[in-house]
């Protein structure tokens, strides 16, 4: 290590770290990087939260970039995955997985979306062409078959149609606990209509029906 002793230039020198437990206040890296070859034990970012912790904030990306991502690493000998908080060219904050994407919370709990704000809920792709329509897909147990059991919904593009599928017969159907008003729609099938008292308002859709069939 140089030393320094009126105007003599400072040379290289090592920064050697003294084991010390106690605070050592700010520290200003100035623009040099941080890194170690150590581990850190049980790292803590603004602990009391006394601030917000801003990132990527002081500089400008180039028009139709990217920001910057926050990227956690998941590294094993049988598979790595990240999992990656950006914010898209176009403004819309993205969390990306490259595996599948679990929220889960305690026993109890629930998953709410636009809970405390007015904006739509979207699902599903516009843009992205023939053959790519998303399913959404709920699961449920069914006692009988010992097992869970699937019901999907999808905007197809084979028939143009919404549909509503069952994964296999164990789910008996669907059931409707309110009224249907199918406004100016008509209602057709190739199965047989059952139900309870009939009003004159059903007796004309199943005149429609039998006359148009």
């Amino acid at each position: 290590m140089s030393h320094m002793n009126g105007s003599e230039p400072i040379g290289k020198f090592d920064l050697r770290y003294v084991p010390y437990t106690g605070a050592i206040g700010n520290v200003d890296l100035g623009s040099f990087d941080l890194t170690t070859t150590g581990n850190i034990t049980t790292p803590k970012i603004n602990p009391t939260a006394s601030q917000d912790l801003n990132l990527f904030g002081d500089v400008d990306v180039g028009d139709e970039e990217d920001g910057k991502s926050l990227i956690i690493n998941r590294k094993a000998a049988e598979f790595d995955s990240t999992l990656t908080f950006e914010i898209a060219s176009a403004g819309q904050g993205r969390v990306l997985a490259d595996r599948h994407l679990v929220l889960d919370t305690a026993t109890g709990q629930e998953v709410r979306i636009q809970h405390d704000h007015n904006g739509n809920i979207r699902l599903g792709s516009s843009y992205l062409g023939f053959g790519t329509n998303q399913f959404v897909t709920q699961y449920g147990y069914i006692t009988a078959d010992t097992a869970s059991k699937f019901i999907r919904w999808q905007v197809s593009d084979t028939d143009d149609y919404f549909h509503l599928t069952r994964e296999d017969s164990y789910v008996l159907g669907f059931k409707i606990e309110m009224p249907v008003d199918l406004v100016d729609n008509d209602l057709t099938t190739t199965g047989t209509i059952t139900g309870g008292d009939i009003t004159a308002q059903d007796r004309d859709v199943l005149r429609y029906i039998l006359l148009n069939s």
